[in-house]
């Protein structure tokens, strides 16, 4: 049976979105340790690492943006759904495509604006890891946002041919009884 580009395009994010999990748990391993280190080191050595501070601001938001790939194509986010509870399942339909739009538009403002900011902080070095810039810290919501950006689209693109993602509940098409 031959795919389409859509699941082509879904495989390819759940492999993506499985490197990144790969990726998170490792940065928190590593996070761990260099804040176990500073703790061991500065408390019962007398010793401060002068790089853990800048290291943890540059690991923490990897470990937060590349999760957030996954929590959205799980549609795991908290969401109040108490007034599209109330809502026809045709008007519950309208307001799901509607809000996956909303945060379309966020995602994408978020990448254009996070690369403007990498690129404008491309010179200005971390002060202990001088060998390191602001991109990388900044980077992690690039990359981050730029993929919820494409799984965001394929789940309007599906929400508005009323076909169901793997990872979703479908939407409601309007033979649903309300209850």
């Amino acid at each position: 049976m031959k795919r389409s580009p859509m699941e082509y395009i879904d495989g390819a994010i759940e492999k993506v979105i499985v490197v990144f999990s790969a990726l998170g748990a490792g940065l928190m391993v590593l996070l761990t340790l260099v804040v176990f280190g500073e703790i061991v080191s500065r408390y019962f050595l007398g010793l401060p690492i002068t790089f853990s501070s800048e290291l943890t601001s540059v690991i923490f938001p990897w470990i937060v943006f590349l999760m957030v790939v996954e929590v959205t194509k799980r549609n795991d986010h908290i969401a109040i759904t108490l007034f599209s509870d109330m809502t026809p399942p045709v008007a519950r339909r309208i307001l799901s495509i509607l809000t996956q739009c909303i945060m379309l538009f966020f995602s994408l403002c978020l990448t254009y604006s996070s690369y403007e900011l990498c690129v404008a902080s491309r010179h200005i070095t971390l002060p202990v890891l001088s060998f390191m810039t602001k991109v990388y810290q900044y980077a992690a919501i690039t990359v981050s946002f730029s993929l919820v950006s494409v799984v965001l689209l394929l789940r309007v693109i599906r929400d508005i041919r009323g076909v169901g993602s793997p990872h979703q509940a479908s939407l409601p098409t309007g033979r649903e009884s309300f209850q």
